[in-house]
């Protein structure tokens, strides 16, 4: 799924939710990057979390989100403006320009999963880890979503469309041995659960309902008036004070062996 044009302003969108926004705090806290770290961010969006890292590893220290979305990048860049410790830039995480133990801290939120290869990116940032360092891996278990909302029917049809959008739609459940594969120590796993019970501009999951419906359309797996009959329904289950969302992220932390 490529995060570029419409879908790129929606994942911004997305990100500026008080939802998302209590996910970045359970991710710094997670990191507990320190005064003079390196941290790379993998899949860094419109760059909401490298001020977040900047500030916590000061002048010292160095903050670089990487993403494949130059629309992303560009955007992170402009929210890093005149930043000397955060800079973005466009990589690829299965071959990234850095030496050996580049980075203290590595944060991959929401990017592995989309992976076809996983466990070849999970190796090469254990090669820029270095020996000490930690990585942060936070991963939706998709199948766990729920909506309460008028169409159940439709609801299932459009859940199984979203279910093609990564290869590894239930990514946190795989993650242990990825990880102990590609030189990582398991730490612990943290769900940081969402739940909106109304739907409007501040919900989750009413970017989430857009970005869905984005990614069926275009791929033909939903008809677009299926698509208005669905968030017709939704908004009709608001109405009737029924509505209802859940989603399951979870927080991975592991050591470098």
């Amino acid at each position: 799924m490529e995060y570029q044009g419409d879908i790129a302003t929606i994942q911004r969108r997305l990100a500026e939710t008080s939802d998302l926004y209590r996910r970045r705090l359970a991710v710094l806290e997670a990191t507990s990057a320190q005064p003079g770290e390196r941290v790379l961010e993998v899949g860094c969006g419109g760059g909401a979390l490298l001020p977040l890292f900047a500030a916590a590893v000061g002048e010292t220290g160095r903050v670089v989100g990487i993403d494949i979305s130059s629309d992303q990048i560009a955007a992170a860049n402009d929210l890093c403006l005149g930043s000397d410790i955060a800079t973005a830039e466009v990589q690829d995480v299965n071959q990234l320009p850095y030496e050996e133990a580049s980075f203290d801290a590595i944060v991959a939120i929401q990017v592995i999963e989309y992976l076809n290869q996983p466990g070849k990116a999970l190796s090469e940032l254990r090669r820029v880890c270095n020996s000490d360092g930690r990585i942060i891996v936070l991963a939706t278990n998709w199948d766990t979503m729920f909506w309460n909302c008028e169409a159940p029917e439709l609801t299932a049809r459009v859940q199984s469309a979203w279910r093609k959008h990564a290869p590894f739609p239930n990514l946190p459940a795989e993650l242990r041995a990825l990880l102990r594969a590609a030189g990582f120590r398991m730490v612990r796993q943290t769900p940081v659960t969402i739940i909106n019970n109304a739907y409007h501009q501040d919900a989750f999951a009413y970017w989430i309902a857009r970005l869905i419906l984005a990614f069926a359309t275009t791929r033909d797996l939903i008809r677009h008036s299926e698509a208005e009959e669905w968030i017709r329904a939704i908004e009709e289950a608001q109405a009737a004070g029924r509505f209802f969302f859940s989603s399951t992220p979870v927080l991975s932390m592991a050591v470098a062996k």
